[in-house]
């Protein structure tokens, strides 16, 4: 498997895909590691295990795999899609280009989504259940309008996305999305389908490339403040539990725990996102929703809650055996999928 970037790591090539990457390889290797840099996105994302065209592991049910190779730097083939990634019940085909000229459509993206109905077949998978990623680092109006009239024509989907190679800063859908899947502890498939279906309503409702930026914005900031709050809890419990085990006490105090959530950057930028506080009841909620304390109690002279942490046994054997249980209500519909 090629190596592993971290989230991190991408965040930052996706922000200012230039100056933090591309500018430091030859120009002729620049549109490779464009496309590997969109299909690693897309890896991160949906916290799947990433191959290349060498590395391909179809083992792996879900997995990301760029159609390019690594060594020795190899393109995807021409015409169709850089990447495929096979997530919980879709699939996403990924085009990446840093063509920016009028007949952007017409050199690099056509042919793709002529090639899409192949992938979907080869692939074995419903029409559907295939949307068809076009990444650029800037999107021509032709381009917009080309995808428009096929989105109304076609049974393949296109969703347009655009990285600011100008400002690092800019608000982007694809950035959006990986930071929301980098703070939240968890983000289900299910999540990242809903903001593909509402971007490709989002280019339906617009009538030009600069109304569709503007709409898709606001389109993927809404949608990562609800994915935000959904996973709140399980992010503010296993924040928490962190901060007991690493107290090294058997007893640790809400305050402790409000003093050091108040001090993590990555949190204070969570909560910002969705307009809320860290309060000490967000925290008891959490740390009992997720099951994650074995027992609270009260100081006697100031009336502040102490936890004691689960053990990892109990807390292991608990997810093993509703994991099991969940297994089981598949397998006895015949539903059940590895």
């Amino acid at each position: 498997m090629p190596r592993v970037l971290s989230t991190k790591t991408i965040l930052d090539r996706l922000r200012s895909p230039y100056k933090k990457y591309l500018n430091k390889y030859e120009k002729k290797l620049r549109p490779t590691l464009f496309e590997l840099l969109a299909v690693q996105g897309f890896a991160s994302l949906l916290y799947l295990p990433f191959f290349d065209a060498d590395t391909d592991d179809q083992l792996q049910q879900y997995r990301a795999t760029w159609l390019g190779k690594r060594r020795p730097g190899e393109k995807a083939p021409g015409g169709g899609p850089d990447g495929i990634v096979r997530a919980h019940e879709f699939f996403i085909l990924v085009k990446a280009t840093l063509d920016t000229s009028s007949d952007q459509w017409a050199r690099k993206f056509a042919s793709a989504l002529r090639h899409a109905k192949d992938v979907t077949l080869n692939i074995g998978a419903n029409v559907a259940d295939v949307y068809t990623v076009l990444l650029a680092t800037k999107l021509h109006e032709d381009t917009f309008q080309a995808v428009k009239i096929s989105n109304e024509t076609n049974s393949n989907k296109i969703i347009l996305l655009e990285l600011n190679h100008i400002d690092p800063s800019a608000l982007i859908p694809i950035v959006l999305a990986v930071e929301t899947a980098d703070m939240a502890f968890t983000i289900r498939h299910v999540e990242v389908r809903r903001l593909l279906l509402n971007l490709i309503k989002c280019l339906k409702e617009s009538g030009s490339l600069d109304d569709y930026r503007r709409k898709n914005v606001s389109c993927a900031s809404s949608w990562q403040e609800e994915v935000l709050k959904l996973e709140k809890a399980t992010t503010i419990a296993v924040r928490s539990y962190e901060v007991m085990i690493r107290s090294g006490r058997n007893f640790v105090a809400m305050s402790e725990i409000l003093a050091d959530l108040n001090r993590q950057a990555m949190l204070k930028k969570y909560f910002q996102k969705i307009r809320e506080l860290i309060h000490a009841q967000t925290v008891l909620q959490s740390l009992e929703q997720e099951s994650l304390v074995a027992e609270k109690s009260e100081i006697c002279t100031t009336g502040e809650t102490v936890f004691v942490p689960i053990p990892f046994s109990d807390f292991d054997g608990r997810s093993l055996r509703r994991l099991k249980a969940i297994k089981q209500i598949h397998a006895a519909r015949g539903g059940m999928t590895s």
